[in-house]
């Protein structure tokens, strides 16, 4: 019986052995790249060690267009490791005024339109962005062509071609009877679900902005 027991105790043991084993080189590796990276210091060597980025909440554009930022995002980041912040300066003046990009240095990103998702929308909406109140039965094929001619006549107003952008809002009525109210950032579609009854005393300014609420 003691026989035995000491055969038990030792397969315990040497499981014992085999379950403290040393760990492998790899699963080393795993854990010190683990704990590099959830140290705030180190995520910020993990930054700096990368260049600028798109913000995963930039607005599109052509694959040249953007191409065409990411090469100057790149040049600017240079330009300021040479402390030439007047050239850098010039550089994101420019993004801002062709595609209106922003860049914030801290994350090292860019985004078309200022939002930047990754910092908790700390920016606000997108520039040229505007919220569809609820009204009218739209697809959303049609919603997403809605949006896009919204944003191209924001960027015409940007550029004060202001007959294109008059046009734009013109197309926008007679497609797809949609109204874009600039000062709240939205749009809607025109309906009959709500009329106005008896004689009119309000200022179309007044009329407008219950309109924008309803």
């Amino acid at each position: 019986m003691n026989r035995l027991l000491q055969t038990a105790s030792k397969s315990v043991a040497s499981s014992l052995r085999i379950n403290h084993a040393t760990p492998s080189s790899s699963a080393v590796q795993f854990l010190k790249a683990r704990h590099f990276s959830d140290s705030p210091h180190n995520a910020q060597h993990g930054l700096a060690a990368r260049g600028y980025i798109k913000s995963t909440s930039s607005l599109s554009l052509n694959k040249e267009d953007e191409e065409y930022i990411q090469q100057h995002v790149d040049k600017r980041a240079q330009i300021r490791k040479e402390y030439d912040y007047v050239a850098a300066d010039k550089i994101r003046d420019d993004l801002a005024e062709k595609f209106d990009v922003n860049i914030t240095d801290k994350q090292k990103l860019w985004s078309i339109g200022g939002l930047f998702e990754e910092l908790g929308d700390k920016f606000g909406k997108p520039k040229g962005v505007y919220t569809r109140k609820c009204s009218g039965d739209l697809s959303a094929e049609d919603e997403e062509a809605i949006s896009k001619m919204i944003l191209d006549r924001y960027h015409a107003k940007k550029e004060k071609n202001f007959d294109a952008a008059d046009e734009i809002r013109d197309a926008l009525m007679l497609t797809y009877s949609v109204k874009v109210d600039d000062r709240f950032n939205e749009w809607r579609v025109e309906t009959d679900d709500y009329a106005m009854m008896g004689e009119n005393t309000l200022s179309d300014e007044d009329v407008e902005y219950i309109d924008s609420k309803l």
